[in-house]
Order: structure tokens, then sequence, then C-alpha cells
């Protein structure tokens, strides 16, 4: 038999948390269907969007090849989840988590989300991290890392892309209800009814993404002289997140000058960005993977 969630939920609050449920997995369907590169884009936008950092922080991440670079922690490509406690830290969120609060995301962090309810579990945890300060942006990010790592270890989603990042004037009254009363019904249904939301926008810009690549390779192909290398090396830029000339030409199994020429062609068309500035070890990126990164 299941293990019962520590929150149950009823009425308005299941009819969220189900939403939630299955908008996270209509979204996890559409990432996996678009490649392992929007995947990676999906990872580094998460890190954008609970981190720090400024305009300049998408390229860096991407060019660096790691979400790490944002205190995020997890490489795009690893399968390989950090505990809740060392996500905090290397986002430097550990000092800010009480000694109570630490013991509670310990209890939640035991149990198994996959026998549980890891949108329950996540919702938890990230209650805990906000009840005591709603407003504050380090609550916010803490509870967004630790929302996206619960539902990655549920399998909800099969990597920590989503999350509710941030909190709207409902859901901050329903954090500061359950601090007043231990009331959790509210938040539940406020923070499901958030994530269900965020789940939906990213779909957009996935099946946007999903359209922009299909659309891209078509124009390629139909160059004259030049369509089939052109919309090859479309395919590469599309299926990794970051190029380079040298890795696509072995994987194409084209001249690195053929492939040289087809992506200034591609960057001049709108479809590459390059990202270093440099004229020797230049990276690109897919300008739709650049914009699904960026995207709220």
């Amino acid at each position: 038999m299941d293990e019962a969630p520590a929150i149950a939920v009823s009425g308005d609050s299941l009819r969220a948390f189900e939403a939630a449920s299955v908008a996270a997995a209509r979204l996890d369907s559409a990432v996996a269907a678009a490649g392992p590169a929007c995947a990676g884009a999906m990872l580094v936008r998460h890190a954008v969007l609970t981190g720090p950092g400024d305009a300049n922080t998408p390229s860096l991440i991407i060019s660096a090849g790691s979400s790490a670079a944002a205190g995020y922690g997890i490489e795009p490509a690893s399968r390989e989840l950090p505990s809740l406690g060392a996500l905090l830290e290397a986002a430097d969120l550990g000092d800010a988590i009480p000694e109570r609060v630490r013991d509670e995301l310990d209890g939640i962090w035991a149990r198994d989300p996959r026998t549980s309810s890891a949108v329950l579990a996540a919702a938890e945890a990230a209650g805990y991290l906000v009840v005591s300060a709603p407003s504050e942006t380090s609550s916010q990010r803490a509870a967004a890392l630790a929302g996206a790592l619960i539902l990655a270890r549920g399998e909800i989603v099969s990597a920590p892309f989503l999350t509710v990042w941030q909190l709207d004037a409902q859901a901050r009254s329903a954090a500061v209800q359950v601090d007043r009363s231990q009331s959790w019904e509210t938040w539940v249904r406020a923070w499901c009814t958030l994530l269900a939301r965020e789940a939906a926008g990213a779909l957009r810009a996935v099946e946007e993404l999903s359209a922009n690549f299909k659309s891209e390779r078509s124009d390629a192909k139909a160059r004259a002289r030049t369509g089939a290398t052109d919309a090859a090396v479309a395919s590469w830029l599309h299926a990794n997140l970051t190029f380079n000339i040298r890795d696509a030409a072995v994987g194409l199994g084209l001249t690195t000058p053929t492939v040289g020429t087809a992506i200034s062609r591609l960057e001049e068309a709108g479809v590459a960005t390059e990202l270093t500035g440099q004229q020797r070890d230049r990276v690109w990126v897919s300008t739709s993977l650049l914009r699904l990164v960026t995207t709220r």
C-alpha cells in the first residue's frame, strides 16, 4: 500500500493539485520530444529564473556548459541529483535556513516521493522555506530550488527544471496563514495553481521552440546549392545546447571549413548566436534555444 502524503488535500485544493500534476506531465513530454538540447536549456532556464544573475547570465551559463555557473549546482546533462541540503548550500542559501526548517526539509527528503506525492512534498518543502519570510527573494529562490529537485526526484519531471519560482500575492498570503495557524490547505492550493501556470507557460515556450526548429531546418534545406549542408548543420545546432565547429564537423562527417561557412550563414540568418565574441574557440547556441532560456 502506498504511503499517505504528509499533507492531505480536498475540494478545490485537490483539483489544483491534479491540474498541476497534469500540466507538469505535459511539459515533461514536450521537453522529451524536443530533444536533449531542449532539456538542457530548460534546466539552464530554471537556473536563470531562480538565480542571482543579470542579463548576461544565460549566455555565460550556456557557453560554460553548466548551470552550476549560476549557483544551481546541477550539470544540465547529469542524472545525478544532489541532496536537498547540498543544493541549497551550492546556491549560497544554506546559512539562511533555520535549523528547525532544516529538520523539516530532511524529513520531507527522507520520504520516497514516488510512493507518496512529489507534488505535495514539493509544496510542503516550499512552504517551510517561505512561511517566515514570504516576500524575501532568498526564501522564494530556496523554495523554487527545493521544489524543482523534489519534483524531479519523484519523477514528475525528468530533471529539476520546473517549480514555482516567484510567489504572487495570494501565495504570500497563504504562506502567512501557515505561519500563524499551521493551516496548509490554502497554501497547497495556491502553490499548485502557480505550478500549473508555470508549467503551462513553459509548455507554450517549448512548443514554440519545436515549431521554430522545424521552420529553420526547412528554410535551410530550401537554399540553393548549400541547402543539404545548412540543414545538416542546423540539425546539429538544434540537437546540442552548445555548438562548436570541430565537434560538429566530426559528428556530421564534414570538413571544418564546410561547417564553418554553414554556421556563418545560419548566424547571418539569425538561427545561431555566437556567445564568446572571440575569433578562436568560438561557441554558438541556437537562437531559439537561447530565447527559451530567457522566457519568463
